[in-house]
């Protein structure tokens, strides 16, 4: 029953038991050999596990795409009906999983420089495989009608951006929508239409959580862990 957010994008691979977890509004049974694609604004919940639940998480930055929109449309631009569990009778089901294997094996080089560059390009290549895949043989997965989809996507990234870069400032949904050249009405409207939560209670999240990882990984005191994490008070 415990709930967690983390801002970051990711792909998750069942390794090993059975569990039913709720992402946003989906409430889904996953098990060994699932992949599950899950954005950094849907709260994630695990309602049941069966026996020892082991899995790889392969999260990272919505940063890591660039100016690539279009595989930001897999974690974020989707209409409600998305399944954020991957159909395994998809054609490149086999091929995401090697791509899986070889980030794994890319993230335990000692080469700290050629394992950043190949891991982005791998993480890149498997959602953009997923993309296509699922836009070909799902045609409502995503809300391609809907024109501001793809933009939207797009703002929430460069919102988590925002505020994995300035976590230790004082700043709130005024600046947001301020940095992203939206008025503060529609940009609220636009992150919780896509996101089914408000920026504000996003911010908060990521704002507790970096004070959670202080206290935790750096031994920091709370209140210098809450400084630290934007709190002004």
């Amino acid at each position: 029953g415990r709930q967690f957010l983390f801002t970051t994008l990711r792909l998750m691979r069942v390794l090993e038991g059975h569990a039913v977890w709720q992402i946003g509004s989906h409430r889904i049974a996953i098990s060994p050999g699932d992949i599950i694609a899950v954005n950094n604004v849907e709260v994630r919940q695990f309602l049941s596990v069966e026996g020892d639940f082991y899995g790889e998480i392969f999260a990272f930055l919505p940063t890591i795409f660039g100016s690539d929109a279009a595989c930001l449309r897999l974690f974020y631009g989707r209409s409600p009906s998305f399944d954020p569990l991957i159909d395994k009778k998809l054609e490149c089901y086999d091929t995401i999983n090697r791509l899986l294997d070889l980030t794994a094996e890319t993230f335990a080089s000692p080469d700290r420089e050629a394992r950043s560059i190949l891991v982005s390009s791998l993480l890149i290549s498997a959602s953009a495989l997923l993309l296509r895949e699922i836009a070909a043989n799902q045609p409502d997965a995503f809300a391609s009608a809907n024109a501001g989809c793809l933009n939207a996507g797009m703002v929430i990234s460069e919102t988590v951006r925002y505020i994995n870069t300035h976590i230790s400032d004082e700043f709130g949904v005024a600046e947001l929508s301020a940095h992203v050249n939206l008025s503060r009405s529609y940009y609220s409207r636009l992150f919780q239409s896509m996101s089914g939560t408000t920026p504000g209670a996003f911010l908060a999240r990521c704002r507790v959580q970096n004070a959670l990882r202080l206290m935790i990984n750096d031994s920091r005191n709370i209140l210098d862990a809450a400084m630290l994490s934007g709190f002004g008070s």
